[in-house]
């Protein structure tokens, strides 16, 4: 007989609500997948998902699951899937991931470089459009939000699985320096008269608050920005990250 996880306080429903938890993340090594697109994009990467939890009175995502996952899936109530996920109303199905699976690896092309970026919309919209202009990677530095918090995750929509995002440090700049990087940021005081010419650019984006950090600001090679053409002081950082990657990438 099937068995169908009902009580919130089950252990299984315990532990996988302390992964909403960065801390949690970081020392089990494992992450949260809300919703059926984000599932979707996580189950096309081999050995990603764990398990899968199904919430019990939905068969016909329970089949289509069955389908594709050949692990464990577990049958749940409405109220314990509700307290594994951190939606408020929640999709019938949360997967749990493991980060061992996630390529680390990158082709060379554009980076971009996140500088203390706090949102988590912000951090899963820049991801989005890192894989939709075919970057090579994110790389992350100064405590930026964990990009595998279940926020960043459904902002991506999933392509958090199929683009490199490595957390790092300065260092990982001067390295990519030595290799050929031209290492650009976008900040208020740039240029808005530049045509890049060069395969291999870093884009620094800075923090939501702060902008680009001293230590990220000694790397720099130039300044960028995107022309206001009305009263707004700026753009969020995700828009001009957005349009500053179809910039570089020629579009």
């Amino acid at each position: 007989m099937e068995t169908i996880i009902r009580s919130t306080k089950n252990p299984l429903i315990k532990d996988l609500k302390r992964l909403n938890n960065a801390r949690e993340r970081e020392e089990t090594g494992r992450f949260l997948v809300d919703g059926i697109k984000c599932i979707e994009e996580a189950l096309e990467v081999s050995g990603l998902c764990e398990m899968i939890l199904v919430e019990e009175t939905n068969d016909a995502v329970y089949h289509d699951i069955s389908d594709r996952f050949k692990g464990e899936i577990i049958r749940v109530s409405y109220e314990a899937l509700s307290t594994v996920s951190a939606v408020k109303t929640p999709q019938p199905a949360v997967a749990v991931g493991n980060r061992e699976y996630l390529n680390q690896h990158h082709k060379s092309g554009l980076i971009i470089a996140l500088d203390g970026i706090a949102d988590p919309g912000n951090m899963g919209t820049i991801i989005r459009t890192a894989d939709a202009v075919n970057a090579a990677a994110v790389y992350t530095f100064n405590h930026c939000v964990d990009f595998l918090s279940p926020k960043v995750i459904r902002a991506s929509m999933g392509s958090v699985f199929h683009i490199p995002v490595i957390t790092s440090v300065i260092a990982d700049i001067t390295a990519m320096k030595a290799g050929g990087y031209h290492v650009l940021g976008a900040d208020l005081t740039g240029t808005t008269e530049f045509i890049i010419e060069e395969e291999k650019i870093c884009l620094v984006i800075g923090s939501e608050a702060h902008g680009i950090s001293e230590a990220m600001n000694a790397v720099i090679d130039k300044k960028i920005k995107i022309p206001i053409y009305g009263k707004a002081e700026s753009l969020n950082a995700a828009v001009a990250a957005s349009v500053l990657m179809y910039k570089l990438v020629g579009y």
